[in-house]
């Protein structure tokens, strides 16, 4: 089994509200710095903000390629649109909702694995409220590039609101052995951050036609992500079993 790094620095922490408040901070400034030094090439980024101006959406993303989705939304709309992410109760979970916070994100408590009718009401209530939704669609804990939740999509059919996914990748960057691949780049590095077109679920759509366009979205976050990677020569990150145990597993 290959050692978890991420996951083992955070249970290292504990979970005083001390240590949580000042690594937080230290953590927050350090991605808003890195973000900020990134040297970005944006993709259909015009299309995202027009569409967003008419309303709340729900952004998707893999959970190694969440690091920049806190600095951009902060950056790109200083306050201006409403957003929320989910948070799980674990400790790495904690760290990330103090981070996010910072980058003007709300807080919904939950995952696919703990308080998921909860958190789908608060979701719900969300996007009704014109707050948009960011979400880890393999988090927290996998199987990785896997949509385990077809709930957005549903969300988009019942509210009639805009799907939108971010894939992106930099030039230099270090890819852990955690179970995610999370992704973290170097400093002042060429990026490129590229955002689908909006889907909107037909209305009414129903359990099957979700599932499935659940899965063929699935194929196309994964294919995007694997393209912006090859701008940069990294190799394609296999998808894990879909049938794969929900512990952490780094295979």
């Amino acid at each position: 089994m290959k050692k978890n790094y991420i996951n083992d620095f955070f249970k290292s922490l504990g979970t005083s509200k001390v240590v949580v408040f000042i690594v937080s901070w230290i953590l927050y400034l350090y991605v808003y710095a890195l973000y900020k030094s990134l040297r970005i090439k944006f993709k259909n980024i015009d299309i995202f903000k027009e569409t967003l101006s008419k309303g709340p959406g729900i952004l998707l993303f893999w959970h190694g390629r969440s690091l920049v989705v806190g600095p951009f939304w902060r950056t790109t709309f200083k306050g201006k649109y409403d957003a929320a992410a989910i948070f799980s109760t674990h400790r790495d979970g904690i760290f990330m909702e103090k981070i996010m916070t910072r980058f003007k994100i709300g807080a919904i408590r939950g995952s696919t694995n703990e308080n998921s009718k909860a958190a789908a009401v608060a979701i719900y209530k969300a996007l009704k409220n014109n707050t948009s939704i960011a979400l880890t669609i393999d988090g927290p804990t996998g199987p990785r590039f896997v949509i385990k939740a077809f709930s957005p999509f549903y969300f988009s059919s019942k509210l009639q609101v805009p799907i939108y996914s971010l894939a992106w990748s930099s030039e230099k960057g270090k890819i852990t052995k955690n179970w995610d691949r999370y992704f973290i780049p170097r400093f002042f590095r060429k990026t490129v951050l590229n955002f689908s077109k909006p889907l909107i679920v037909k209305k009414d759509a129903t359990d099957k036609e979700i599932e499935e366009i659940a899965r063929n979205y699935e194929k196309m976050m994964l294919k995007e992500l694997h393209e912006a990677d090859a701008t940069f020569g990294f190799d394609p990150i296999p998808q894990q079993p879909r049938d794969l145990t929900k512990k952490r597993k780094d295979i």
